[in-house]
């Protein structure tokens, strides 16, 4: 009899078990096609296996080479410029970013600049009763470690006027 129990358990648990695998695969492809909308994790975790990706598309702290132009916008953060190339690969669309570090970006010239992007929470939470308020969010800035180069126009010569 407990023969039989045995027989009957190594026949049908591999079934069994492939059916959860299967099943188990199945709610993966969903998740990874639907993530779910929030996952919590202790900061202590951060830097430990896990890694904020920033806007410029690698992860909070990695050294980097970007290029940009002053950005104009009024929505555009103070001191910031409009990146075109992250470690020489053109962006699809730039992205204006804060630049922190001993350097005033000025009008009409080019940087080529050294250095990570990091980040911080910024804002009020919901639960504060203010009548005007910034949303509480995560802000990404870049911080400035090395000026590789200034890409300034060249002055246009002045209008000669023949006698």
């Amino acid at each position: 009899m407990n023969s039989r129990i045995f027989l009957t358990a190594c026949f049908a648990l591999p079934v069994f078990c492939g059916a959860i695998d299967q099943s188990l695969a199945q709610t993966q492809l969903e998740n990874s096609t639907n993530p779910p909308l929030s996952t919590e994790i202790t900061t202590s975790r951060i830097g430990k296996g896990i890694s904020l990706i920033g806007n410029l598309g690698k992860p909070l702290g990695r050294k980097m080479e970007i290029t940009g132009k002053p950005a104009t916008s009024d929505k555009a953060p103070p001191n910031a410029l409009r990146i075109a190339t992250v470690d020489g690969r053109k962006l699809s669309s730039p992205i204006s970013i804060e630049i922190r570090g001993q350097l005033r970006i000025e009008p009409d010239v080019g940087y080529t600049l050294r250095g990570y992007e990091t980040g911080e929470y910024v804002g009020y939470p919901e639960w504060i009763p203010l009548d005007e308020k910034k949303p509480y969010r995560f802000y990404t800035y870049f911080v400035l470690t090395k000026l590789v180069a200034i890409d300034k126009p060249k002055p246009t010569p002045p209008a000669t006027v023949d006698p």
